[in-house]
């Protein structure tokens, strides 16, 4: 009988330690699956994206930031599971990264950051990237010819897009459905034609368009209709105004300042009222003020001065009401 006991009880904790050897597996593989995701990641090597998804198999969601800079990038496929990041999604200085390849899953980032990344060419794997909360970054990326990829961000409206010093960059393709901006600067893209791609951009808080040197006219801003402050200064080869037809109200100040080949205002066909202060300054070749036709009032001061080549002001014979000063000084002509 004793041996018999004390085979069933050898049985029994065979059994046992069976059991508790397939419960811990499945706990083991349970805290695999539920294993989280890191609260930010900083990239600086390959080896170190094609291990995330080693490391984080499971991983979709980041709620902090994520970098990702290096000359030993090349792709970014290891990060293909990655659809939110709740920080700012940063890619910069990496020289040798040709596209964002790996990141076709992603939705959601609260701010996207691009800068100085000599071999990017396209960016058009953000295709699926919905949302960008707080700004977004585009500069210094010399192999950058267009926004591609970005076609599904409607409005910007915490802080700002700056899309700044591609020379490469040639228009705005990417954003056609961007309508809504706070601050957008674009500024220094040296072979920037036009604003072809911002066909739908209808408000602006705060506008600078600045120092690009081959803009020949503002085509592709045909229905912006309000801005807050505006400014275009600096625009070597700006010709004309032409893209602002649609441009009823400016509800700050509004600068044309410095565009060395402008001769005319034409493009404001519909501009009515300026609420703040309206300056127009050293523009070398503006000839006359044509194109202001229908500008009815401006809030605040009108300054005009060292417009080399300004005839006469005709342009304003439908100015009602001045604000605050006015200021016409160093016109020679």
């Amino acid at each position: 009988m004793d041996n018999q006991v004390t085979h069933i009880c050898t049985i029994a904790m065979g059994w046992r330690t069976y059991l508790l050897a397939i419960v811990v597996s499945l706990l083991s593989s349970l805290s695999l699956l539920s294993q989280p995701c890191p609260s930010s990641a900083y990239f600086t090597t390959q080896a170190e994206i094609d291990n995330f998804p080693i490391e984080y198999p499971y991983c979709e969601e980041i709620l902090g930031e994520v970098q990702i800079t290096g000359d030993n990038i090349t792709n970014l496929n290891g990060l293909s599971s990655i659809t939110y990041i709740g920080g700012a999604l940063t890619i910069w200085f990496t020289g040798n990264l040709a596209d964002l390849s790996g990141l076709d899953n992603l939705a959601y980032v609260d701010a996207l950051v691009i800068s100085s990344n000599n071999s990017l060419v396209s960016i058009n794997s953000l295709s699926n990237l919905s949302q960008i909360q707080s700004y977004i970054t585009i500069i210094e990326n010399p192999a950058l010819t267009n926004l591609s990829g970005l076609e599904q961000i409607t409005s910007i409206p915490v802080w700002w897009v700056e899309i700044s010093d591609n020379d490469n960059l040639i228009d705005m393709t990417g954003l056609e459905n961007l309508h809504y901006v706070n601050d957008f600067h674009i500024k220094q893209n040296d072979n920037l034609i036009d604003l072809s791609g911002l066909g739908n951009l209808s408000y602006v808080n705060d506008f600078y368009i600045m120092q690009n040197d081959n803009l020949t006219d503002l085509s592709g801003l045909e229905n912006l209709d309000s801005v807050g402050w505006f400014a275009i200064t600096n625009n070597n080869n700006l010709m004309n105004l032409n893209g602002l037809a649609n441009l009823i109200n400016i509800d700050i100040n509004f600068s044309i300042i410095s565009n060395n080949t402008l001769n005319s205002l034409s493009g404001f066909e519909n501009l009515d009222f300026i609420n703040g202060d309206f300056i127009i300054g050293n523009n070398d070749s503006l000839t006359s003020l044509s194109g202001l036709e229908h500008l009815d009032s401006i809030g605040g001061g009108l300054s005009i001065s060292d417009n080399d080549e300004l005839i006469n002001v005709e342009g304003l014979l439908s100015l009602r009401t001045i604000g605050g000063g006015i200021t016409l000084k160093q016109n020679y002509n």
